[in-house]
């Protein structure tokens, strides 16, 4: 499906979550973003959970958290909700397979509704290979497992929610429950990108755990270093088809050439031209796309004193050129975004793009820092930048939990505009959960605040 025919989140809806808050969160959908603001305790971080719990078919993240109801409202008006069976004090947990019942509501139609139901039979054999893996869990019964580091008892479906992640080749976890076809369809078309607060470490897969009796498997990677690789294969490959472009371009110059048709540049319209070839090639060679060209920068003046037959000549090797650097064009625009976002706040040192290693950081005086050096306020300003420009397809959700982290308030207060920047640019809707003011500067009207009033207090 074309990103375009995406479908948009326009509403959420939560009632007695944690049997106790119910919230309701507008999208500002013609600015494309919403600031969701609240005190510690209320949801704001599993909210943000929940909704890419539900958008991305992770259904074991609905056992987390205890709640009545949550909805998305999508853009073409349609409904798609979770009930939850509000567990009995008394059961024990693994009782029933029974989860939830999900429905979808449309205007007009007759609401449709299914019975959510966890294979158990799957999710233990997972959960058995989780405790396997990781040294700080124990087996307690059939379906029951202690984290002994908090001393907290976990179903096997809670396992897998929670530890899934660290097991090479993880599991899918929509697979572990029943699904309605009508539950599939809608959430194909929908994508969600969530950026946990937790974002500067990421799960390593094709690493082997470090054993230690209560110690935590070495898993995880700086984001920073997957970042910097990711980059450093989007630029290669980019390279790779810009060369293909390039050699096919070149190879039937000469039979275009003889058979061209096309339409002659005067001597002004192809210095024009030109000029704006090398002003792009100055553009990608400052970023590092490209290296110094030896025929450039080319005198134009020359182009004055050609013939037809060499204007022809040079209209189709500009047009050509152009195709070939239009190649570059969207991996070079996102790299200038995210280049000219941190290197205006980073003090005494810049990060550069490097073909070899993706980005690396430099001092003012060129040493070179590893990525891990930087202070996490640094890291976390790359990271951010990063996955919001490269990471994220068009009219996807994004999904973001506490922006301000490490950062200085200067730093939070060019956080949204620099976002807003992006999202005008990439074309895709935010939500955004924080507790800075200085993230919301402004700009009260993106805000969605979050009460602390919970159902007891409302219904005395």
């Amino acid at each position: 499906m074309a990103t375009n025919d995406l479908l948009r989140v326009t509403h959420l809806r939560v009632t007695k979550l944690f049997g106790r808050y119910s919230h309701e969160v507008p999208l500002r959908v013609d600015d494309r973003v919403t600031i969701i603001h609240g005190p510690n305790g209320v949801g704001k971080t599993v909210l943000l959970r929940l909704v890419a719990s539900v958008l991305s078919g992770n259904l074991a993240e609905l056992v987390k958290v205890p709640f009545e109801t949550f909805e998305v409202t999508l853009s073409d008006g349609a409904v798609l909700g979770f009930r939850r069976a509000l567990v009995d004090a008394t059961s024990q947990p693994g009782d029933d397979d029974f989860i939830g019942k999900c429905y979808l509501r449309r205007f007009g139609s007759e609401e449709l509704e299914f019975e959510l139901k966890a294979n158990q039979l799957d999710i233990r054999r997972w959960a058995s290979r989780i405790e396997r893996e990781l040294p700080w869990l124990a087996r307690i019964d059939k379906d029951r497992f202690i984290d002994r580091r908090s001393e907290e008892v976990l179903t096997s479906v809670e396992l897998l929610a929670r530890y899934s992640d660290y097991l090479p080749g993880k599991p899918k976890k929509r697979g572990f429950f029943s699904e309605a076809e009508w539950m599939v369809d809608i959430r194909n078309r929908v994508s969600v990108h969530l950026i946990e607060a937790q974002r500067l470490l990421r799960f390593s897969p094709g690493r082997e755990p470090e054993r230690g009796y209560w110690g935590t498997p070495d898993l995880y990677v700086p984001t920073v270093n997957t970042y910097a690789k990711d980059l450093q294969t989007r630029i290669s490959e980019t390279l790779t088809s810009y060369a293909k472009e390039s050699q096919a371009l070149d190879q039937s110059f000469p039979q275009r050439l003889l058979a061209s048709a096309v339409r002659t540049l005067s001597a002004e319209e192809l210095k024009q031209r030109m000029q704006a070839l090398e002003q792009k090639r100055r553009q990608l060679k400052r970023i590092g796309l490209i290296d110094e060209d030896p025929a450039y920068p080319f005198d134009v003046t020359t182009l004055e004193r050609l013939d037809e037959t060499r204007r022809t000549v040079m209209t189709l090797y500009v047009e050509d050129t152009g195709r070939k650097l239009g190649v570059l064009d969207e991996l070079a625009r996102r790299i200038e975004i995210l280049l000219e976002n941190i290197n205006k706040k980073f003090r005494h040192k810049a990060i550069l793009i490097d073909r070899e290693k993706g980005f690396v950081a430099k001092t003012d005086e060129q040493q070179v820092l590893d990525l891990e050096a930087l202070s996490s306020g640094e890291q976390h300003e790359i990271v951010l930048l990063y996955d919001l420009l490269f990471r994220v397809k068009p009219n996807t959700l994004v999904l973001i939990d506490e922006p301000e982290l490490s950062l200085h308030v200067t730093w939070q207060k060019s956080f949204l505009p620099d976002l807003l920047e992006i999202v005008a640019t990439t074309g895709y809707d935010v939500v955004l959960a924080t507790h800075s003011p200085f993230i919301v500067g402004d700009r009260h009207d993106l805000l969605v605040a979050l009460s602390s009033d919970d159902e007891e207090r409302k219904e005395s």
